[in-house]
């Protein structure tokens, strides 16, 4: 969570030291960042954690899979290009280094988590954040004007020869096969490319639909306003998987629920709080001109801190069927999201609020399959 908070500060430092245009690149290019580490690998990074396993010192994974990653880890870079094209300061060099490294980091980090070595896995999983964020401030406090973006796929590029390493060194080639290969693999296929659509499609969105810098507007505010809520989803799911193991209990889970909306409440009014002290002093907020804005990013930092409490139910006690159920039904409201949008217009708010209904409606139906 630290390195986290490091890559949310980043955003706040960025817009001081750099004019839009150029803080409008770098939003899009840590959203590339973001969905290749979520994405990059297909869902095979899935399977892999999922079907090989240690011995002795080495990670063994079976032929076709391993075949199958490092396709995956190539082309998927290449494919993502199309979305992030129209921008001249991501070059195709850029984006290429920058892709494939973060396949090979995710890849490499998997690898040391089947090693059981979870210190080094999430030291090589973060340490480009916190890289980041030194050499923003280091540019910052010194008045360097080095290219920022090339700076950040040189850093990239390193720590994949580091994890380069760990993937030769410990992988091994197994020939047993996989029962159920494909159905399984599909299965992830579809959850993690929802999951990744619905974590960061709404930024590419709302930049083909309503332009660039409106793009850089909310990316700068959802650092701000969502960022601090999502901290705390991210524990709150990490940590009650474990109790969800054991029990689901529904007065508990109802008084959870309480307790983790009373702490959003109250980071949403430290949040505010702030803003109006720093009155534009290091943040570049408009709490009257951008009100309703920003009461949509509180609602929807709100649903999903919800949801990051319903979402470890449903890693502990979830059913494959129903996993393919919700899944449908998030495509099936995702569709009619983007059709009422095409058909009222598309604005920053309306995608807001399309978004909180999605994550809403699997909260919905993990209350109803599971607690209720």
């Amino acid at each position: 969570m630290a390195s986290a908070a490091f890559f949310g500060m980043l955003s706040t430092l960025f817009i001081k030291k750099y004019n839009p245009s150029i803080f409008n690149s770098y939003s899009l290019y840590i959203t590339f960042i973001g969905i290749v580490s979520s994405f990059g690998l297909l869902g095979f990074d899935q399977m892999f954690l999922r079907t090989s396993h240690k011995e002795n010192n080495s990670i063994l994974i079976e032929k076709r899979l391993y075949y199958f990653i490092f396709f995956a880890l190539i082309i998927f870079p290449v494919i993502s290009l199309f979305f992030f094209k129209d921008d001249p300061s991501l070059n195709i060099i850029i984006l290429l280094l920058t892709g494939w490294s973060i396949n090979i980091i995710m890849y490499a980090y998997n690898t040391y988590r089947l090693k059981e070595d979870f210190l080094f896995s999430q030291a090589l999983k973060n340490s480009y954040k916190i890289s980041f964020f030194l050499i923003i401030v280091s540019f910052y406090l010194l008045h360097i004007k080095l290219n920022l973006l090339y700076t950040f796929s040189v850093i990239l590029v390193f720590l994949a020869f580091i994890g380069l390493y760990a993937i030769i060194k410990y992988i091994k080639i197994d020939n047993q096969n996989t029962k159920d290969f494909y159905k399984l693999y599909f299965s992830f296929l579809i959850n993690i490319g929802l999951l990744t659509a619905l974590g960061f499609g709404e930024r590419l969105l709302i930049k083909d639909k309503i332009g660039i810098d409106a793009f850089g507007k909310y990316f700068y505010y959802l650092t701000i306003f969502i960022f601090p809520l999502t901290l705390i989803q991210q524990y709150v799911g990490f940590k009650e998987l474990v109790f969800f193991k054991k029990k689901i209990d529904k007065k508990i889970i109802l008084k959870k629920i309480k307790i983790i909306t009373a702490i959003g409440f109250a980071i949403t009014l430290v949040t505010i709080l702030i803003v109006i002290i720093d009155n534009g002093r290091f943040l570049e907020v408009d709490l009257i001109k951008d009100k309703f804005l920003i009461f949509a990013l509180f609602f929807l930092g709100l649903i999903k801190l919800t949801y990051g409490l319903f979402s470890a139910i449903l890693g502990a006690k979830g059913k494959y069927k129903d996993l393919i159920n919700l899944n449908i039904i998030t495509i099936v409201v995702v569709l009619l999201n983007i059709l009422v949008l095409k058909t009222f217009g598309y604005s920053i708010i309306a995608i807001i609020y399309a978004l909180s209904s999605i994550f809403f409606t699997r909260t919905a139906f993990i209350y109803y399959k599971y607690v209720k």
